[in-house]
């Protein structure tokens, strides 16, 4: 008796649990019962009125058979597996047509695939080239890019115009003239932001690293100083022209240097005056952005992988496959 009773006290709940449940079972048909129309039973009475209420999986037709109807969202999981693989195995030959008739028609059409490659997001990249026969600009507001699974979809963003080195940035929209192109970088921006390039962008190669490097357009500084500084010193000159271009000058001065000399040299052979005393001379811009997605690692698979250029209502514009 004494065992009976200390199994009633530590597992009494449990067996009236399964006696209970037993009693539901009997009421409402027990094995005799049709194939279950809800899967959900309330309390009988007199705690409720021990009807069944809920959607059933399992269903008896007027034929007598029994079907099963799976929820919703397991169906909707099956089906977007099944257009994944179908993707999966249909993609690269899509990819490639899009990209031969972009080729041949489309205003954009996206290259670099070994770019792609890099598993570091600072030196992953894609180029978005604007063709040649273009008749007008293309904007890039609101376009995105993605990857064959469709996990990436990254928005493309905005770009300074003009970036000042110490100064708020100005982003706006980018657009894209005839045969013009815009670098896009996975990773995020040495500067803080995506800008367009200058004649005088390669300074910024110096002291911070691009994929690839940008181009070195600066003008010469034995020109800047005939332009702006005391080109009149033959020392000055002998010192300025073995100056490599684009880059700020960081070491010793000789001595004999005149201080205006130096002043010119430290004041004006940087990116931000070079920007600044040459923006308005004809082709300081130069027809390439670099655009930064700031993630903080690769977005793109190294191989067996397809990305698409997608406009704002989803329809791509061009895509490559490698």
């Amino acid at each position: 008796m004494d065992i009976l009773k200390g199994l009633n006290e530590e597992f009494g709940w449990f067996i009236w649990g399964i006696i209970a449940i037993g009693l539901i079972w009997i009421f409402t048909g027990g094995a005799q019962r049709s194939p279950v129309q809800a899967p959900y039973i309330k309390a009988p009475a007199p705690l409720d009125t021990g009807e069944t209420y809920g959607k059933a999986y399992i269903k008896g037709t007027s034929d007598g058979k029994t079907t099963l109807n799976l929820p919703k969202a397991p169906a909707e999981i099956v089906l977007n597996a099944e257009q994944s693989i179908r993707d999966f195995f249909t993609q690269p030959s899509d990819a490639q047509k899009i990209h031969s008739s972009t080729l041949l028609s489309k205003t954009l059409s996206l290259d670099g695939t070994a770019g792609a490659k890099s598993s570091v997001a600072q030196e992953e990249y894609l180029r978005i080239l604007a063709a040649p026969q273009a008749v007008a600009t293309t904007s890039l507001a609101g376009m995105r890019i993605k990857d064959s699974a469709y996990d990436t979809n990254v928005t493309l963003p905005q770009a300074a115009n003009l970036p000042i080195l110490g100064a708020p940035y100005l982003n706006t929209d980018v657009l894209l003239p005839p045969a013009s192109r815009a670098i896009v970088t996975s990773g995020r921006s040495p500067i803080g932001t995506s800008f367009r390039v200058n004649i005088c962008t390669g300074y910024l190669n110096q002291f911070q690293t691009f994929t690839p490097d940008l181009r070195q357009d600066c003008p010469e500084p034995l020109d800047e100083l005939k332009a702006s500084g005391p080109y009149q010193e033959a020392s000055c000159q002998d010192f300025v022209k073995e100056l490599p271009r684009c880059r700020a000058f960081n070491g010793t001065f000789p001595g004999g240097l005149s201080a205006a000399c130096r002043a010119f040299v430290t004041q004006n052979l940087n990116y931000n005056s070079c920007a600044q005393r040459n923006e308005g001379s004809e082709g300081f811009y130069k027809d390439e952005w670099r655009l930064f997605l700031d993630q903080t690692s690769e977005l793109w698979r190294n191989s067996q992988e397809v990305i698409r250029l997608v406009d704002p209502k989803g329809n791509s514009i061009d895509a490559i496959t490698y």
